[in-house]
């Protein structure tokens, strides 16, 4: 419980910005972005923590009054985390339409900007974001579908051409057009995700696929959780039956 509770706390100060000289100079932080972020693993360390601070306490253990103190603050963290997570979402949260500029658009913190913004993001906005780049390249674009992890447009192209869709880059983008993967790069002017599209007709598909950090990341996960349940097999396995008679 003490763990959790100081895993819980240790976000949160990683996510203030008491933490922004470190997040100035360490690298994976930059890669994560948003500090808000943390606000997550607070709020689940600290509902663990309120968890195994319970089962102390009902074990009856020796030291089950550090379980009593740590319960209180642990329910409060939690609510005082699913209550900032709440206030991010509902209430500062803010159209971004930089980021998916064609009449459809996602909400998020005002001050926080993706790491590969550009400043011309805002003139490629200005003149008319993604229906203007269209007309300007001679291009018929359609939306066919529209969520914020799966875009696809139908295309037609008088000729071929680089197309900048109206999503910033970040790696973990993929893009197909018609069932072929191909590759993508930052606009160097405005950061949105430039992609070669075919003369004539074709089906464009843009859609998160996982970083390779996320990937490890999930796969760690995992495998902590594993281990964490072996552990606690075997620790009850040696504890054995218990004073009541149950096994």
């Amino acid at each position: 419980a003490a763990l959790c509770l100081a895993g819980a706390w240790v976000s949160l100060i990683i996510g203030s910005p008491l933490a922004l000289p470190l997040w100035e100079v360490f690298v994976p932080l930059n890669i994560l972005q948003f500090g808000h972020r943390f606000n997550f693993s607070f709020t689940l360390f600290t509902l663990l923590a309120s968890v195994a601070a319970l089962a102390v306490v009902q074990a009856g253990r020796p030291w089950s009054w550090i379980g009593r103190a740590l319960v209180l603050p642990g329910v409060l963290s939690c609510a005082a985390g699913a209550l900032l997570l709440t206030k991010y979402t509902f209430v500062d949260a803010q159209p971004s339409p930089f980021l998916l500029s064609d009449g459809y658009t996602v909400k998020g913190p005002p001050d926080f900007q993706p790491i590969n913004a550009k400043p011309a993001r805002n003139d490629y906005l200005a003149r008319g974001g993604f229906a203007a780049e269209c007309r300007a390249l001679d291009i018929e674009c359609s939306a066919t579908r529209r969520h914020v992890h799966d875009l696809r447009w139908t295309i037609d192209a008088a000729s071929g051409a680089r197309l900048r869709l109206p999503v910033l880059y970040f790696p973990g983008w993929a893009v197909t057009v018609g069932n072929k993967a191909v590759a993508i790069s930052p606009d160097p002017e405005t950061g949105l995700i430039s992609v070669a599209v075919p003369e004539g007709r074709s089906y464009i598909r843009l859609y998160w696929s996982y970083a390779d950090y996320e990937r490890v990341g999930i796969a760690l996960s995992w495998a902590v959780l594993m281990l964490m349940l072996i552990v606690f097999g075997f620790r009850r396995r040696a504890a054995g039956p218990s004073a009541d008679g149950d096994t």
